[in-house]
């Protein structure tokens, strides 16, 4: 769970950052909002589209656009130091420019499986117990490679700890990942389907569709259809013969939208889930064990959520697994549906009852180091062969 805010700048104002480097203070109501969070020991709050994530000790925090996934870093100053004041920000909607973490994944490209809405970055804990991002070289060296070297230090990813050569100091490091709500896919670039006109080939199977003919889970003539398209999922079988899987472009969009899954070869897309915006952090405080805080604040569903507009309950999860081979694997699927939004939910919870709060999204985690698999914690030899056969159905491998 993300480190609660403790204090701030006695009179301090909240600024993000532009496209040119540039700074632009938020509007008097959103400072509000953000002191009001600071004083109630918060760190994060919902504003519109964008979750605005900050740290009142260190001064810095993240805005993320929760449509598109895309950040800009933010900053609190000494009050009469903006660099504007009086601006009505409007938050953006760029790539974070911040030089210390890792910048996010913009949602698009041709690949559906590489579609996140979310970031992560490698941290490390300073004196005062505050957390700082490694600079933007040392985070792309480790993702190459869990251990590195950078000047006097070496740092571990599996140890999860920074040690410096010549005295032997270590601090502890961790992974940040942060992920924003998806509130509207468009289905033809999240999944790469293409249009296609009877009486010619179509570019996967091979074959032209027949307008009067009807498609699985649609039932109704293609030519009913404004457009056709093929999914990417269709194509020749080893026997030679074409596995065309033609839809009405109105009636897959909607499709889509229940399930990420071809109605006729049932080929499933790994696509951006409606887990609720959250953070991540996984450390290790004990040598056997990984440790994972998950943090959902409440806020309002969105429109792809179970009762868009209505509000909904946080919550905050702590995870264990072994500091193994296996246990990184198992943690590597876990970020992987974490950052895919597919890993938590909206809905009603089947041990309190209560409807509208954040739940696990269909892929059961290790909350206890104890008590075996039926209290969700240790020994249970097959958990890892479960929980990479959960992932798989949500698209996750």
């Amino acid at each position: 769970m993300s480190k609660k805010a403790k204090h701030g700048h006695a009179s301090s104002t909240w600024e993000w950052q532009k496209d040119d480097g540039s700074w632009e203070p938020y509007a008097a109501s959103v400072q509000a909002k953000i002191s009001q969070a600071i004083a109630r020991g918060e760190d994060s709050i919902v504003e519109g589209t964008y979750m605005l994530s900050f740290d009142a000790t260190t001064r810095t925090g993240t805005q993320i656009n929760v449509n598109t996934g895309w950040m800009r870093a933010m900053r609190s100053v000494p009050s009469g130091s903006a660099t504007k004041t009086g601006g009505a920000a409007s938050a953006g909607g760029a790539a974070t420019k911040s030089g210390g973490s890792s910048a996010a994944t913009k949602s698009g490209g041709s690949s559906a499986a590489t579609k996140t809405s979310g970031s992560s970055a490698w941290q490390w804990q300073d004196d005062d117990e505050s957390w700082k991002s490694f600079n933007d070289a040392t985070q792309a060296q480790l993702v190459k490679q869990p251990v590195a070297q950078f000047g006097n230090y070496n740092i571990d990813t599996r140890a999860f700890l920074q040690t410096n050569r010549k005295s032997g100091f270590s601090r502890y490091i961790r992974h940040r990942l942060t992920f924003a709500r998806v509130d509207v896919i468009d289905w033809a670039t999240e999944i790469g389907w293409v249009r296609v006109n009877p009486g010619v080939n179509a570019p996967k199977c091979g074959c032209a569709y027949d307008p009067d003919s009807t498609s699985v889970g649609d039932w109704e003539p293609l030519k009913k259809g404004e457009h056709v398209v093929e999914l990417p999922c269709s194509h020749i079988t080893d026997d030679g013969k074409p596995m065309p899987c033609f839809y009405r472009e109105a009636f897959i969009s909607q499709w889509f939208d229940y399930k990420p899954e071809c109605p006729n070869c049932k080929h499933l897309y790994s696509t951006r889930g409606v887990q609720p915006s959250g953070f991540m952090d996984v450390f290790s405080r004990r040598p056997q064990w990984i440790e994972i805080q998950v943090y959902f604040p409440g806020g309002v569903q969105g429109p792809r959520q179970p009762s868009p507009g209505a509000n909904y309950t946080g919550t905050a999860r702590h995870l264990y697994y072994p500091n193994t081979d296996k246990g990184h694997e198992g943690v590597a699927l876990i970020k992987k549906a974490f950052l895919q939004g597919v890993l938590f939910v909206v809905g009603t919870s089947v041990t309190t009852g209560a409807s509208n709060t954040v739940i696990f999204g269909g892929i059961h985690l290790k909350t206890a180091t104890t008590g075996g698999s039926t209290n969700h914690g240790y020994p249970d030899k097959d958990w890892l062969l479960r929980l990479k056969s959960e992932c798989m159905t949500k698209g996750i491998s």
